[in-house]
């Protein structure tokens, strides 16, 4: 796989940074959500080959989903509530509301690819 490969496969809207996995997963832990299994099974055997000269260790990685739509609503629902729970009374947002807003826009970009 070459770098231009590799960029256009990251960009597809059911692959994810590991990060962003491991937020959403952190989400989903606190409500006993079922795709908590899912997303970590895809994270130890889905993850995207990268190019030979990539530099950068697992932090770096993407990983390639395959969910259903339901499955992938589910986490759409509760990312929402996460972010929507972030505001603060006075309306401003609190430290995690940003990385809410980024799953929120993440996760829902997945759910219109696969409606």
């Amino acid at each position: 796989m070459n770098s231009e490969q590799y960029k256009t496969i990251c960009e597809q809207p059911n692959v994810f940074r590991l990060q962003d996995l491991n937020e959403t997963l952190d989400l989903l832990r606190k409500d006993n959500m079922p795709e908590v299994a899912l997303i970590a099974k895809a994270i130890l055997n889905q993850k995207v080959e990268k190019p030979p000269l990539h530099k950068g260790g697992y932090k770096t990685d993407f990983v390639a989903l395959e969910l259903s739509f339901d499955e992938v609503d589910a986490v759409v629902g509760i990312v929402f509530d996460a972010e929507a729970s972030s505001i603060q009374g006075n309306g401003e947002p609190t430290s995690k509301t940003e990385i809410y807003v980024h799953l929120a826009n993440l996760w829902s970009n997945y759910r219109e690819s696969i409606e």
